[in-house]
């Protein structure tokens, strides 16, 4: 398997700007901005949870950086809790969407493990403050699990209806299950730094789960 392209890796802490617009079409200019406007803020947002950590970020610390009221913030995200997992999301989802276009159904799950990579040795302050959430006390941030194991499920669900997985799968079983593995290699990764070995554990521990969910003819897709 060819290695994935590391200019993919989308940079969390720059704004993941929307869809462009037709620049002929003006009556959408109002809402193009409001799109990266808000892109702007949940950028600032990773920035500050990579600086401060999530139980040191504040709507005021985003509210200055972005020149916004923190009342703002609060009508257009909610709580600080609501704008941190905002935030996070935004960044997994622009990880899977890439992905869905250039990695071919298991190939994926092997290509996530480049992405996760790349944010080790690239943005590693990031990634910690998003590790950090995985174990926080706080229900509000813990969702943060569910939405990255929902991204999975998604995937192999659409394998399945191509026919890829065996029929007795239970698929928010293994996408659960890919998920804990992950946050708890990452987890090994934020204690010791050994971006390489997290790598290699990641392919390693995903072909493992998957070789065995998979159909013969899908199998060959997380080597080529």
């Amino acid at each position: 398997m060819l290695p994935l392209d590391a200019s993919l890796f989308p940079d969390p802490f720059a704004p993941l700007t929307p869809v462009e617009l037709p620049p002929d079409a003006p009556q959408c200019s109002s809402l193009h901005r409001q799109r990266l406007r808000r892109a702007e803020i949940l950028a600032a947002t990773r920035r500050q949870l990579a600086e401060s950590g999530a139980e040191r970020l504040t709507l005021k610390r985003i509210a200055d950086e972005c020149d916004v009221a923190v009342q703002t913030l609060r009508n257009s995200f909610g709580r600080r809790e609501d704008l941190i997992v905002s935030a996070v999301n935004e960044h997994t989802s622009s990880i899977w969407q890439k992905l869905g276009i250039v990695s071919p159904g298991p190939a994926a799950f092997i290509d996530f493990s480049q992405m996760i990579y790349e944010c080790a040795t690239r943005a590693p302050s990031f990634l910690r403050g998003t590790l950090a959430i995985a174990f926080s006390n706080n229900p509000a941030l813990r969702v943060l699990q569910d939405h990255a194991a929902g991204n999975k499920t998604r995937l192999l669900r659409k394998m399945a209806s191509q026919g890829m997985l065996r029929p007795e799968i239970d698929i928010d079983l293994l996408a659960a299950q890919i998920t804990k593995l992950d946050t708890m290699l990452m987890y090994d990764w934020a204690q010791n730094g050994k971006a390489d070995e997290l790598i290699r554990q990641l392919v390693a521990g995903h072909k493992v789960l998957l070789l065995g969910t998979l159909r013969d003819s899908a199998a060959a897709h997380l080597e080529h």
